[in-house]
């Protein structure tokens, strides 16, 4: 789903690997589709993979987010990024 500014927004997949070029850089990510189950006993319906429905999204940087809490990642600050007090990257104004 195309988005302004090069972002682009998919729902109901979840990454398999990253992607490398010849020199070891990553190029893309592979991602798996999947569907939404039944509700289980709280009401949660856990993501199932779509057999065949791999696909690569191509990349020039993939950045890692996982968790609740932004943690500090040195070589952020080694290539220019700039962060704010809380080790978020801020947003453009």
């Amino acid at each position: 789903m195309p988005a302004k500014r090069g972002r682009y927004f998919e729902f109901n997949v979840q990454p398999v690997t990253l992607e490398l070029d010849a020199n070891g850089r990553v190029n893309g990510v592979r991602f798996l589709r999947t569907r939404l189950g039944e509700p289980d006993a709280q009401g949660r319906r856990a993501p199932s993979p779509i057999a065949g429905s791999e696909f690569v999204m191509p990349a020039d940087a993939v950045i890692m987010a996982f968790g609740f809490h932004p943690h500090r990642m040195p070589w952020l600050e080694s290539v220019g990024v700039q962060l704010d007090g809380r080790g978020r990257i801020p947003r453009a104004r």
